[in-house]
């Protein structure tokens, strides 16, 4: 979704998704109403296949060789996303994966926004000092709403500041509509041309 929204805005998106092959990613954007049909939003749109883990290896080598890649892309691309590098980080030493976030956040000092999907695989203690690295970190979850299912993200930091209260909101994706949000009680509809 924020994908979505960013190419809306005119923005550059690189995807890297370990779930599905670009082709997959395409169709299923375009099952979601997500679809990226404008020639326009089509060249600023770069799908990328992420490694996977070879078993019983350690994965430091391909964690340190996304970093490498992210670091090559080309510069119209200033949204990046890293969709998820759970099953990397599940097969790396924490040192690699602490590396490998430093390279992001260079990245993002560089004018770039670097998003990193997925810490399941991340220990307590090195989820702590991954956080304490980011500038703004946030947790996405699923929940139910009044019975009804929804994800949930609480912003946890921005801009180097904790956050400890009032930081959380739930919401839907509306297929061709946007996000549907409820907030503090009240819920909209965010267009994904506003975001």
């Amino acid at each position: 979704t924020m994908a979505f929204a960013a190419l809306q805005n005119g923005h550059g998106v690189a995807y890297f998704t370990s779930n599905f092959t670009p082709e997959e990613m395409v169709t299923q954007m375009n099952s979601i109403g997500l679809g990226v049909t404008d020639k326009d939003q089509a060249s600023l749109f770069g799908l990328y296949q992420l490694p996977e883990p070879v078993f019983g290896e350690d994965s430091g080598a391909l964690l340190n060789d996304l970093a490498v890649e992210l670091a090559q892309i080309p510069t119209k691309y200033g949204f990046i996303v890293v969709d998820a590098i759970t099953d990397l980080a599940s097969t790396s030493q924490d040192s690699e994966i602490m590396a490998f976030i430093f390279n992001c956040k260079g990245m993002c000092s560089n004018g770039r926004t670097v998003v990193v999907a997925r810490s399941s695989a991340f220990s307590t203690d090195l989820l702590g000092r991954a956080s304490s690295v980011c500038e703004t970190f946030m947790k996405l979850s699923t929940g139910k709403l009044r019975d009804k299912a929804v994800r949930k993200a609480e912003l946890l930091k921005v801009d180097d500041i904790e956050l400890d209260r009032d930081n959380m909101i739930a919401f839907n994706v509306e297929p061709e509509l946007g996000l549907h949000i409820t907030l503090a009680g009240y819920a909209f509809t965010w267009p994904y041309g506003m975001m």
